[in-house]
């Protein structure tokens, strides 16, 4: 089963690689079943879509990203 992950896109705008940051300090559940490399679908009110989980042991807080796959962007507001 993928594992749906709220997420802020806007934390992309620090991260020079386009990756989204994963709040575990927020969704504290999430960390222990987070595998690097595994897919997860990404989502905020807007929009979600699939991402690949990557580990940054050089991050101390945002350890947790995922790099969003825009090919199956998919918009959650009606037109």
């Amino acid at each position: 089963m993928t594992i749906r992950v709220q997420v802020d896109f806007n934390t992309m705008d620090w991260d020079p690689e386009g990756r989204v940051w994963i709040n575990t300090l927020i969704h504290a559940d999430l960390a222990p079943r987070l595998v690097p490399g595994s897919t997860v679908v990404l989502w905020d009110t807007d929009l979600e879509v699939r991402g690949r989980v990557e580990l940054d042991d050089s991050q101390p807080i945002r350890k947790w990203l995922a790099r969003p796959d825009w090919s199956t962007k998919r918009d959650l507001c009606p037109p």
